[in-house]
């Protein structure tokens, strides 16, 4: 929906990413409204798995995103190049970004290796919320800490306590 481009914040001597709405979107009400969406999502998560979003505007009726940029690779171009406990550590902050977005009511619904870069220092961001979908507190069905589903024995106790070793 949109491309992403490297820029100089000349306000605050930063780089910074922007992400411009498509040309062809901008007479799209839907497609606008989702974009802005996007920045609103993503703006009210503050975890260091989620990239940050600096601000939202607008110039000669383009709107645009300008979030942090993250020096590094997408997973997709990491994938095939990294052992196991590369593999497990990059999924670990994976699950804690979603973790922190999902406790806000946020659920990606979008995640794919091009939607994750990894730092050069090795720290996980999740990018692109724009398929993102807002969740009611009344519709969610588990607690931080808890999942759905059968517990260990088969048997489906409702909510049964997540334990991590």
């Amino acid at each position: 929906m949109g491309d992403v481009y490297r820029a100089l914040d000349t306000r605050l001597d930063r780089t910074v990413a922007l992400k411009l709405l498509r040309a062809e979107a901008v007479s799209d009400p839907e497609r606008r409204q989702r974009f802005v969406q996007e920045a609103r999502t993503a703006s009210s998560l503050d975890h260091p798995n989620i990239v940050t979003v600096h601000d939202f505007a607008e110039f000669d009726g383009r709107h645009f995103i300008v979030m942090q940029h993250v020096a590094g690779k997408t997973l997709r171009d990491l994938i095939g190049g990294m052992d196991l406990c590369q593999a497990l550590g990059y999924a670990e902050q994976m699950a804690d970004g979603l973790a922190a977005a999902h406790a806000h009511g946020i659920i990606h619904r979008d995640l794919k290796p091009d939607n994750v870069i990894v730092s050069e220092q090795g720290v996980v961001k999740i990018l692109d919320f724009g398929l993102a979908k807002l969740v009611e507190r009344s519709q969610r069905s588990t607690h931080t800490g808890e999942r759905a589903g059968p517990d260990r024995g088969g048997r489906d106790s409702g909510n049964a306590r997540l334990h991590v070793a």
